[in-house]
């Protein structure tokens, strides 16, 4: 005979209310595990926007390449089509616009700033990122000069290497108020330090290359950036069937001035003639050392009777001129000047660099 148990009705009402608990508490775990889902995707997509960033910015080498990286970053990644980028001068002592996109060249030419003055004197001198959600509430507000009003949001953040500080200011406009979202908020900041390094790495690779351009004792370019600049010029003569000359100048007594004197007399020689060609040249006119005492100058769109004429200005009023090492030792330079022009005197590049410097013996 089979006994049969009844189950306590007080017993499962119990444990329905368990299971309803229960469930309660996974739902609420589920939605705080959603929750965090989500917080941990969005950091995911940050990280991953900040490594794709870096990852370019350390590709580049040069400062323009770095500005051209910097300036697709903030149009595409970011949405910015206005923005300047403000770096300190330490000689001038004051922070000057470098690189803009999107802003009248007119407007900005001659703007700058004191590290004292304004909102980026402010962001320069503190080191921390600045939000203005909309610009339009602050009624002394000037924007570069500009005297119609200007909406919308701005914001800036210093550049500089962690507690380093800072170069400069990256000042950004959006025309809607407000419009900068939390993540741009939080993530541009962070990005100021990779501006900052890739934009120090570029400028110092330029002083780098620009050094192999600049002839240390005498300032003016070098044989090698003649071959590049040269080269350039002709193409562009070539293409516009513009005229091009070159003047060759000749230190004729550069080892008499050396054995009389010293290497010193020598040096000082060379670096008060340099001085004396960049004052008696046009802007148009580019100056190169050549040679231990050869010279050349490059004037584009120039016809052969103008340069005929600029190298006897050069000539006449470089004669008689005494100049004086350590202030009492005379030193007299003996210049030769001659000049050879493309297309009248020749179509063939080599031949016209060697023809300008025939033209001095």
């Amino acid at each position: 005979m089979v006994k049969i148990h009844h189950q306590n009705p007080a017993i499962m009402v119990l444990s329905l209310i368990d299971i309803h608990q229960k469930l309660e508490e996974l739902e609420v775990k589920f939605n705080e595990a959603e929750e965090t889902n989500k917080i941990l995707l969005r950091q995911i997509k940050e990280l991953f926007l900040l490594y794709n960033i870096v990852k370019q910015l350390n590709e580049t080498r040069h400062y323009k390449e770095v500005i051209n990286t910097i300036t697709s970053v903030l149009r595409k990644d970011f949405h910015v089509e206005e923005f300047g980028a403000f770096l300190y001068n330490p000689k001038s002592r004051i922070l000057t616009i470098r690189f803009s996109y999107g802003l009248p060249k007119k407007n900005i030419r001659d703007f700058f700033y004191h590290p004292t003055e304004a909102f980026v004197g402010q962001v320069f001198n503190s080191g921390n990122p600045l939000y203005l959600p909309d610009v339009s509430i602050h009624k002394n507000f000037n924007y570069y000069g500009m005297d119609k009003k200007i909406k919308g949001c701005i914001l800036y953040i210093p550049l500089k290497v962690h507690s380093n500080e800072s170069i400069g200011v990256l000042k950004m406009r959006k025309p809607i108020a407000d419009s900068f979202s939390n993540i741009e908020q939080k993530i541009l900041p962070q990005l100021g330090e990779a501006f900052t390094i890739s934009l120090q790495k570029g400028l110092e690779a330029d002083d780098l290359t620009n050094s192999a351009w600049i002839d240390e004792l005498t300032g003016l370019h070098t044989a090698r950036y003649f071959e590049k600049r040269f080269n350039a010029e002709i193409r562009r003569s070539q293409r516009y069937q513009h005229s091009l000359s070159i003047i060759a100048l000749s230190i004729d007594n550069m080892a008499e001035i050396s054995r009389k004197n010293s290497g010193g007399a020598r040096d000082f020689a060379l670096k008060e003639f340099s001085q004396f060609l960049k004052e008696n040249t046009r802007m148009c006119d580019i100056s190169f050392r050549y040679s231990i005492n050869q010279f050349l100058i490059l004037l584009p769109e120039t016809l052969k009777e103008a340069a005929e004429k600029a190298a006897l200005k050069i000539q006449k009023t470089w004669d008689g001129k005494t100049i004086y090492f350590h202030e009492k030792i005379p030193v007299s330079i003996k210049l030769s000047t001659g000049c050879a022009n493309y297309p009248k005197d020749t179509i063939e590049p080599p031949v016209l660099i060697k023809m300008a410097l025939e033209a001095i013996e």
